[in-house]
């Protein structure tokens, strides 16, 4: 009976090692860190029609967003490194801009994204509409998807991507980039076919390298929009830039 009883308990402890393995997790598999640095250079697009009577999405770039951008597209030529990707968003004035650059650098053709276009995310002014609430908080959830989309370290070599976009898109993409309240990004400007870089290093840290870069347009093509010039000179009139 004693022999039996011995049997019968170490069967039991078997079972329950057993029961004990098999609910065990299975180990987790190493990740994969990543191992490369994300240079991320936006760029505003050119200057444009500003006709009310055109809507917004045939709105195209001007003679001086063209010289704006074939000049911007001259700077990114002489930086040290390639360019290895170039995204746009689907209005015309930004894929004009995006193609001029696209051809200059000799680039792949830009790749078009839907979540960069144009509109008005929350800010500090209250909107006065339901359907103004709405629009904003749909304009902010693209934005977030543009932040996870391209905000991050690159997996496994250093990579300079370019995206080209609006005003409003890159100022709240800056604002989530350095951790600033989204909801501040009107107390910022930014010029057209101006560079802004933003480096996401290997470990996913975020420095802002610069914002709203000009310095390669001539003062009388530095604008903020066609009607709005940085320093007289309106940009629509064109500055002999050949």
């Amino acid at each position: 009976m004693a022999r039996l009883s011995g049997r019968v308990l170490t069967g039991a402890v078997l079972v329950a090692v057993a029961t004990l393995v098999a609910r065990a997790p299975l180990a987790a598999e190493p990740e994969v860190k990543p191992h490369g640095t994300r240079t991320l250079i936006l760029i505003r697009h050119g200057a444009y029609q500003e006709d009310p009577e055109t809507v917004e999405t045939s709105k195209t770039l001007t003679e001086a967003g063209r010289q704006q951008a074939r000049l911007t597209a001259a700077r990114l030529a002489a930086l040290p490194v390639k360019i290895d990707a170039i995204y746009t968003s689907k209005l015309i004035r930004a894929r004009e801009t995006a193609a001029l650059i696209a051809e200059t650098l000799g680039a792949p053709p830009p790749q078009d994204d839907r979540d960069l276009v144009e509109c008005l995310p929350p800010s500090e002014d209250p909107p006065s509409t339901k359907a103004e609430v709405l629009a904003a908080e749909d304009c902010q959830r693209a934005l977030e998807r543009d932040f996870e989309r391209y905000f991050r370290p690159s997996p496994e070599r250093d990579r300079t991507e370019v995206i080209v976009a609006h005003g409003n898109v890159i100022r709240v993409l800056v604002s989530l980039a350095v951790g600033m309240d989204t909801q501040c990004w009107k107390r910022m400007t930014i010029p057209n076919c101006s560079l802004t870089v933003i480096r996401v290093a290997a470990g996913g840290a975020m420095q802002l390298v610069s914002y709203g870069d000009v310095g390669h347009l001539p003062p009388s093509l530095q604008s903020f929009t066609s009607s709005l010039p940085l320093w007289g000179k309106r940009a629509s009139e064109g500055a002999g830039v050949k």
